[in-house]
């Protein structure tokens, strides 16, 4: 037999080994680790204590960049209104000297809307004589093509079609929107080569060719 002592020594040697193992088991000091199957655990970013703060401030980068895009957005729809008001008012108002300054008005609505257009600082368009040669001028400048007549905007180049036009597929007419006259948007005030704020009808119903499409100011 092993002496009383050696016995009791062995003993608390395995007792201390047993409870350091039950610690260990435990983690006391690992709170948060993942106990999961491997295959279930995220291994994203694994050690990574700022992992957390870069997703969020991926998160507000792209809700930034989503706010930039929406506040250039509601910019620039800002300023092709200011721009439309200020192009109707100014063909309007200044009518007078247009007219004098085109010298003629028979065919001469491409001539009254880019006289127009340069006097409210539109440098870079030369005087159009022609109706589609004005069409191809603003699409190339980026103006956006408006295509239903009621939803047309104070300023707004209006083109218009007619029989002929269907056959060549090429608009024979253009005046500025100034606006609509009656809630059923079946007419509206134009100011083009031939009057200064007239009531002209957008549909098929009048003795004016109907709207066709429309450019508006980017």
């Amino acid at each position: 037999m092993f002496p009383f002592p050696f016995l009791r020594a062995v003993f608390f040697f395995l007792a201390t080994v047993s409870v350091s193992f039950l610690l260990s088991a435990c983690g006391s000091d690992n709170q948060g680790s993942d106990t999961r199957p491997p295959e279930l655990r995220d291994t994203t970013n694994a050690g990574d204590p700022n992992a957390k703060k870069k997703k969020v401030g991926e998160g507000d980068e792209e809700a930034g960049g989503a706010e930039e895009k929406r506040d250039d957005s509601k910019n620039s729809q800002r300023a092709s209104s200011r721009f439309g008001t200020k192009f109707a008012k100014t063909y309007e108002n200044e009518y007078a000297a247009i007219a004098a300054e085109v010298g003629f008005t028979t065919n001469a609505c491409a001539a009254f809307a880019t006289a127009a257009l340069r006097r409210v600082g539109v440098e870079n368009i030369p005087y159009e004589l022609w109706a589609p040669s004005l069409v191809e001028h603003l699409r190339k400048a980026g103006w956006k093509k408006v295509t239903t007549s009621r939803s047309l905007k104070l300023g707004d180049l209006v083109f218009t079609r007619d029989s002929k036009t269907e056959i060549d597929g090429l608009t024979n007419h253009v005046f500025v929107f100034a606006g609509y006259v009656g809630s059923d948007k079946e007419s509206a005030r134009a100011i083009d080569n031939q009057n200064n704020g007239y009531e002209r009808n957008l549909g098929s119903n009048g003795s004016f060719s109907p709207f066709w499409f429309a450019y508006r100011f980017p």
